[in-house]
């Protein structure tokens, strides 16, 4: 929802500057951005109806040994597998490096793409939060299998970096 309330605020000339005399240009129809989660919300109202549970999507996740942690758990899962499993000949460590390398890589761009020289225009910004959220995620969600805890991060990041690009 934040990349919504975002554009919002934009278009209505929300200010941080002066946050408060801003506020009076934000209209009762802000109250839409609440609809947002009403599709989840009936998917699940359908599964406590269906299966007796509403988080049985999040209870199919152990099939792929994913669980929520912090965002720093699978960077520190990848670590302590990759001091156990060098030399970097093995396909594991590989994985584990490429899913590294990746972490770094996307955090770079999405800082240049939030400051600096290469920062979005304020109107694009709603599409760095986005990346940040959608980043979030899998990195919210390892795998705890003892092989790859962020596999296939990269596929991830290609997809939404690449919308946010051409978009």
């Amino acid at each position: 929802m934040a990349p919504f309330i975002w554009g919002y605020l934009r278009q209505h000339g929300y200010s941080w500057r002066s946050p408060v005399r801003s506020l009076r240009g934000v209209r009762p129809d802000l109250l839409w951005i609440l609809l947002t989660p009403t599709g989840l919300f009936v998917y699940m109202a359908y599964l406590w109806q269906a299966f007796g549970d509403p988080l049985v999507f999040k209870s199919a996740q152990d099939a792929w040994w994913r669980h929520a942690r912090p965002p720093w758990t699978g960077m520190m899962l990848g670590i302590d597998l990759l001091q156990q499993r060098w030399p970097v000949v093995d396909p594991d460590a590989v994985r584990n490096i490429t899913n590294m390398i990746t972490i770094v890589l996307t955090l770079v761009l999405l800082v240049a793409a939030a400051v600096g020289p290469w920062r979005f225009a304020g109107d694009r910004t709603y599409l760095v939060i986005f990346s940040a959220a959608m980043f979030a995620l899998p990195l919210c969600t390892p795998m705890e299998n003892g092989y790859s805890p962020l596999d296939s991060l990269w596929r991830y990041v290609v997809v939404f970096l690449h919308d946010k690009s051409v978009g």
